[in-house]
């Protein structure tokens, strides 16, 4: 117990943070107790692993391959200058998941309405509606790029399902 004190007053240590110190190794060593029973006593050989990796590996490297060739064989039918990135490829799944919306003429959508468009939320909808409340009626779709939060990419996304009328 001599070098258990002397090691608390060498670094300070609180009553406190002496025990805690104590629980935190006591749990690793009975952790790793536990850890060498389980090797010795569970695997059939001391040298063979407890969890074959092999199969999901492989599993990995097929689909990996036929990742990289779908994306070659995609690069050259989209032609130059076509964006390579993960982001079009799961927006266009989900677009194509997605079930069909219909126009909305943001000059008289509700909240609702409005909320169901792609990528508008309940604080945005708000927005519009403030918006449209403040400087009147929108004269033309490109309007909404006035209103705080949509920007370029958030108009294109709604492009398709606004209209004006």
């Amino acid at each position: 117990m001599s070098f258990t004190r002397s090691v608390v007053e060498y670094f300070g240590f609180t009553k406190t943070e002496t025990r805690v110190i104590l629980f935190i190794l006591a749990a690793l060593v009975l952790g790793a107790g536990i850890k060498l029973i389980e090797y010795h006593f569970y695997s059939a050989e001391p040298d063979q692993r407890l969890f074959d990796y092999s199969k999901s590996d492989r599993e990995f490297q097929e689909r990996s391959a036929g990742f990289t060739e779908k994306n070659r064989a995609g690069a050259t039918d989209r032609g130059p200058g076509a964006n390579d990135d993960r982001s079009s490829i799961s927006a266009r799944a989900i677009r194509k998941s997605a079930p069909a919306i219909q126009s909305v003429n943001i000059n008289s959508a509700s909240r609702d309405e409005l909320m169901a468009l792609p990528g508008i939320g309940e604080e945005l909808s708000e927005r519009i509606i403030l918006y449209r409340d403040e400087h009147g009626l929108f004269t033309g779709v490109e309007d909404l790029k006035k209103v705080r939060g949509i920007g370029d990419r958030k108009f294109e996304q709604l492009r398709p399902y606004v209209t004006v009328e």
